[in-house]
């Protein structure tokens, strides 16, 4: 999908399929989220693409969410006590560091994050970002569950903009609270599973390697991915027309194109 950078977004919906809840951290049931994302400033060159978007965010009082602007945020919301906390892992600024993955030259990049309860990883092309000397973030206790808001903070997931107090409600249509992305953001996945290393490196390597010229259809397993059954929320974002995009997942959560952005042909390659 290609989005303008102003209010344009997909809306993915409320549904609890998609807001997962509950971790278990022996079984590595939790979550992860995964997406392509491809910034209309990025030049070849650095790191940063200048204007901060978001790429899939449910943040409010709650949830989580992976947003770029001078580096890529990761952020996950736990209960802590009384209150709450997030976690939070943050790649480089601008300049290239040398422990960052290094920009692909056709300026499309693979994020994904993912949590079991007690683990959070942020994944950039296939491995884990290590570029401000942080690989992982603990919780402190296994099988700590995913906080969200409340009432107006209960927000929906979108993908390519910051949900805040969507305009309506939940579910709200008119505007997004913040955070446009500005360019193409294509197969966006959800899991509730913590996906291993070898799995989200092999949905990279199905596009750096020119294994098909073209993303790995999440729906089956192929090689080290063996999670298609764990799948929750999978929306390739390839329909070309109309104002909605399905969920090729077993559960059904359309997403609806908010504000008339435009169905892309450019692919992950």
């Amino acid at each position: 999908i290609h989005l303008d950078g102003t209010n344009e977004c997909v809306n993915l919906g409320n549904s609890s399929e998609i807001k997962l809840t509950t971790t278990d951290t022996s079984e590595g049931v939790g979550i992860t989220v995964s997406a392509w994302y491809k910034h209309d400033a990025w030049d070849g060159t650095s790191s940063g693409y200048g204007s901060t978007g978001a790429i899939v965010n449910c943040i409010a009082s709650g949830g989580w969410g992976i947003n770029y602007g001078n580096r890529i945020h990761a952020h996950l919301n736990i209960p802590n006590g009384a209150g709450n906390t997030y976690l939070q892992i943050q790649g480089a600024y601008k300049s290239q560091h040398s422990t960052q993955q290094s920009s692909r030259s056709s300026g499309w990049t693979h994020v994904a994050i993912t949590f079991d309860g007690r683990i959070f990883e942020l994944y950039v092309n296939g491995r884990v970002e290590t570029s401000r000397g942080t690989e992982i973030v603990n919780s402190g206790s296994d099988d700590t569950p995913i906080r969200y808001g409340s009432g107006n903070s209960n927000t929906d997931v979108l993908i390519g903009g910051d949900p805040g107090n969507l305009s309506g409600g939940v579910s709200g249509s008119a505007t997004i609270g913040g955070a446009p992305f500005d360019g193409k953001i294509d197969q966006v996945a959800i899991w509730d599973k913590a996906l291993d290393a070898d799995a989200i490196t092999r949905i990279y390597d199905e596009v750096n390697d020119g294994i098909t010229g073209e993303p790995l259809r999440l729906f089956k397993d192929s090689g080290d991915y063996d999670y298609a059954d764990d799948l929750v929320g999978y929306w390739t974002l390839d329909e070309g027309s109309g104002t909605t995009t399905e969920d090729e997942s077993s559960n059904g959560n359309a997403g609806t194109l908010l504000n008339a952005p435009i169905f892309s042909s450019d692919l992950p390659i």
